[in-house]
């Protein structure tokens, strides 16, 4: 088994569930007492807000993930992941400077879209992960178009996961306002709803709405990231 290197702490509540995860889908493939070898390196969620808020060009936060990832490859880690879908947008960075693909949760998540012959996405998140490329990117790559909520919608649902969600605080009247959201997207056309912040999955926790399948990408990544390291 491969040692996993997982950057956390944005947020520390679904690093929880990603060590959670990964360890019940180790020992569901291995049986008896097995769990995974993981080192995480988790970080301060307030460090990061207080350098994006400081520099919008997100430098610093760019340097922070860069850095987190050497201190897992310094561990010893041989399969890096990043527990949340909005640092991937650092991706490239990472790569420049270590050399080393990272199992990425927009790629991971797309496929299991394509294999379900999904071809429009609804897509929510951070306004980072809404908003730019490097997740659309991903989706357009298996053939995948996103569909974002209206800008209110988005502000709202950033705003959310910034003030509650990270916080683990979780509230009916929250997720009730989520489904509407979705309910706008299904109505976009949306044929599945990509949940792309790693807390939404514990606020919303079904797997499907109106017929539509809602999609954990906090669980598409855990799957991903054994799949590796259980590989000879």
């Amino acid at each position: 088994m491969k040692k996993i290197g997982l950057v956390g702490g944005l947020s520390f509540v679904s690093t929880l569930e990603y060590y959670r995860l990964i360890n019940e889908l180790v020992r569901a493939e291995l049986g008896g007492h097995s769990s995974a070898r993981i080192v995480v390196e988790s970080l301060d969620e307030k460090e990061f807000l207080d350098k994006q808020k400081d520099d919008p060009s997100e430098k610093a936060c760019e340097d922070m993930i860069v850095k987190a990832v050497g201190n897992l490859l310094n561990a010893g880690a041989e399969v890096i992941a990043l527990g949340a879908n909005g640092l991937h947008r650092f991706e490239a960075a990472i790569k420049k400077a270590h050399g080393i693909e990272l199992v990425n949760i927009a790629e991971a998540t797309a496929s299991v879209l394509y294999e379900q012959n999904i071809t429009q996405a609804g897509l929510l998140g951070v306004q980072a992960t809404m908003e730019g490329i490097f997740y659309k990117k991903q989706l357009l790559n298996n053939g995948i178009t996103s569909v974002i909520p209206k800008i209110s919608a988005r502000n709202y649902v950033h705003e959310k996961i910034i003030s509650e969600l990270v916080l683990g605080t979780f509230t009916e009247e929250t997720k009730k306002e989520f489904f509407t959201v979705i309910e706008q997207l299904i109505n976009n056309g949306a044929q599945g709803i990509i949940l792309g912040c790693t807390e939404i999955p514990l606020l919303v926790t079904e797997s499907f709405w109106q017929g539509i399948p809602l999609f954990s990408t906090t669980k598409i990544h855990c799957e991903a990231i054994v799949d590796i390291a259980l590989q000879a």
